[in-house]
């Protein structure tokens, strides 16, 4: 693991799986901490962020009989001493309320609340209040549940789901572990879990159901949630101890990026990789690309980026008698991209495949790149471990020939498989981001409409590229990327529509995208 990493790491979440996590609570009781303090503690943290909502109108919290509902009773009491209005509704029985959910119900009681408990007789009502209420706290079952949800609590979530209001899952959305076999679910607009996010929120199809995710502390001891080897999730917090590699005495060439990219067909690719690296402090870049579009490209560009016309005049896509030309141009780069939009001519692919293998520095490989990688899967063993690859999931179904509906549902396994048949990093692009190198995987968990536009992907293979060029390491360059990528969207989506939003708007964003996520990148 590179040293470069360890501010990120030291400061990162783990993911855990929800067997881990039953294990983790289960010892941390055995080991003498009431399990009643666990949930009066839960449930602190997320009054923290429920508070925000149930301040906007009318709340009504649906509890199961086990420690979900426990939390959510805790939840409740915080919320009756905060002058917030909250219906309190029961599903089940008195009787089969766990120790501590009747704690926390006679708790209740003592603050002048009585909760409403909900059977076949009083279903309807109870579904007219969910229907009427501006805010829903979910809190029916927990990770304990991977049962179908039939009968009263089926028709709750289908309450629940049909409403208007506001939806916040308290730890995971109810029903959640069985929706693979047909059960109904919650569909959180906002979930907040305790401890650790659990692994299948980031898995297909569970990822849906998930809405805004929060991790709230536990009383766990901390050392007890970092499981070596577990993913870690992305969070600004991660990267504000990274050491930008700044050198005031440095010439340009000392954070020089060579770019091939573009053809005849995708000129426009070309064109916004640039600009993602022309925004990072990049001292030179050298862009390549087909001589007959150089001109056109020249004009849609800053001056400070250099666009050379590679081959011939007439020439529209790369081929292999380009490969001397291409290998002198980019001699000084202390970072290459290659691929983006350079068409899928078989003549672009034997320029690649001899091209590749032989690249010495930092390399990022993405679009029809990658396209060609899987052609000829020869090339993975050859890729050496300061190279990134950054398909989206249909890219990187072709290079594992495995369908995208089972990578999405088994993303963390799958990526584990195919590093062990290459050494290079991988940025496996969807609403959901998997980040794989040799320090194991990270995950970028802001799903946002508007970012599966065409040329957000350029823009991303750029912004990596620069960071490479810099002297992050591949690890903190791959990181950091994508989350600067999100985080410019983001500030773009405060300014406009997210239908309006284009991968040119973003690229312009990423230097102020950097500067939010409080690291020492722009000065």
């Amino acid at each position: 693991m590179a040293a470069a990493s360890s501010a990120l790491l030291a400061q990162a979440v783990n993911i855990l799986s929800i067997a881990d996590m039953q294990a983790l609570d289960r010892s941390v009781i055995a080991d003498g901490m009431p399990s009643l303090l666990l949930m009066e503690h839960a449930a602190a943290g997320m009054f923290r962020h429920v508070i925000r909502y149930a301040r906007r109108g009318r709340s009504i919290i649906i509890c199961g009989t086990g420690n979900n509902g426990g939390d959510g009773l805790a939840l409740a009491r915080l919320l009756v001493r905060s002058d917030v209005a909250a219906d309190v509704l029961v599903i089940g029985t008195r009787e089969h309320l766990s120790a501590d959910a009747r704690t926390n119900l006679s708790l209740l009681s003592s603050e002048g609340v009585d909760a409403a408990f909900i059977d076949e007789t009083s279903v309807d009502d109870a579904c007219r209040r969910i229907l009427s209420s501006a805010v829903m706290v979910d809190a029916l079952f927990g990770t304990g549940v991977d049962r179908n949800i039939e009968g009263v609590p089926k028709r709750m979530v289908e309450a629940m789901n049909a409403s208007k209001g506001i939806r916040i899952s308290l730890d995971i959305p109810s029903g959640l572990p069985a929706i693979g076999s047909g059960s109904v679910c919650v569909k959180a607009d906002h979930t907040i879990t305790v401890g650790a996010p659990k692994d299948i929120f980031f898995l297909e199809p569970y990822t849906r159901f998930i809405g805004r995710l929060s991790v709230v502390p536990s009383m766990f001891p901390r050392e007890r949630l970092r499981k070596p080897g577990a993913p870690m999730l992305l969070s600004a917090r991660g990267f504000s101890k990274i050491n930008c590699p700044d050198d005031a005495f440095a010439s340009k060439r000392s954070a020089s990026v060579c770019i091939i990219a573009g053809s005849e067909q995708y000129p426009g690719a070309a064109v916004l990789a640039a600009s993602a690296v022309y925004r990072l402090g990049v001292g030179y870049i050298r862009l390549l690309v087909p001589y007959a579009i150089r001109d056109d490209i020249r004009k849609r560009l800053p001056p400070e980026v250099v666009t050379v016309g590679v081959g011939r005049k007439g020439d529209g896509h790369f081929s292999a008698p380009h490969i001397p030309q291409i290998e002198k141009e980019m001699k000084h780069a202390r970072a290459v991209l290659i691929g983006c939009g350079v068409d899928r001519h078989a003549e672009t692919g034997d320029l690649l495949n001899a091209l590749v293998p032989r690249i010495d520095r930092p390399l990022v490989v993405d679009a029809d790149g990658l396209y060609f990688i899987s052609r000829n899967k020869e090339l993975m063993p050859k890729l050496s471990s300061s190279t990134v690859l950054t398909p989206h999931v249909d890219e990187f179904s072709r290079l594992v020939d495995i369908p995208a509906d089972e990578i999405q549902s088994d993303a963390f396994n799958k990526l584990a498989a195919f590093r062990e048949r290459t050494k290079a990093g991988v940025v496996l692009k969807s609403a959901v981001t998997f980040i794989s190198d040799d320090a194991g995987i990270a995950v970028h968990a802001r799903p946002q409409y508007g970012m599966g536009k065409a040329g957000m992907g350029d823009v991303l293979a750029g912004i990596i590229t620069g960071l490479l060029a810099r002297g992050f390491s591949m690890h903190d360059a791959m990181t950091l990327g994508v989350y600067a990528h999100g985080k410019a969207f983001r500030i773009m989506r405060t300014r406009s529509s997210a239908d309006e939003i284009q991968p040119s708007d973003v690229s312009r964003a990423v230097g102020h995208a950097l500067r939010s996520i409080r690291t020492r990148i722009i000065k």
